[in-house]
């Protein structure tokens, strides 16, 4: 991911510089995960997001992220990002949603892109590039 910073600006006359870090992806792949609640909230929060991959390796890695609650000064967004490093697919996701507490599998996603899952739904959709999106 690229990072946007506004340092600054807290209180009127403080100076608000603009910084932009650009992350130069070093060909490292990843998957971006937009849920979204039926049952539990709108925005997910609280649910359980379980990745497993296999590396170049052939070693075999689980990446976990719990939904927060975004916000700002230096919280989360509700869009799951997960760093995949060499792997080019998502062997497994699995969502564990909150309030209906009911799980949802999906196997064999493609690595690069932005999906959304709702809740309840067998297939996710894969979502349009950022604006800036860059490839690697």
């Amino acid at each position: 991911l690229d990072l946007f910073l506004e340092s600054g600006g807290a209180t009127p006359g403080d100076k608000a510089h603009q910084v932009l870090f650009a992350n130069p992806g070093h060909k490292r792949h990843w998957l971006s995960v937009r849920l979204v609640g039926t049952k539990t909230n709108r925005a997910a929060i609280g649910a359980r997001v379980k990745a497993t991959v296999r590396g170049s390796d052939g070693k075999v890695r689980e990446i976990h992220r719990v939904v927060g609650s975004g916000g700002s000064f230096g919280a989360n967004p509700f869009r799951v990002h997960l760093g995949l490093n060499q792997a080019k697919t998502v062997e497994s996701l699995e969502i564990q949603w909150p309030t209906s507490r009911s799980s949802q599998v999906f196997r064999n996603l493609e690595a690069d892109r932005t999906i959304e899952v709702v809740e309840g739904k067998p297939d996710t959709r894969v979502l349009p590039a950022y604006p800036s999106s860059r490839t690697n």
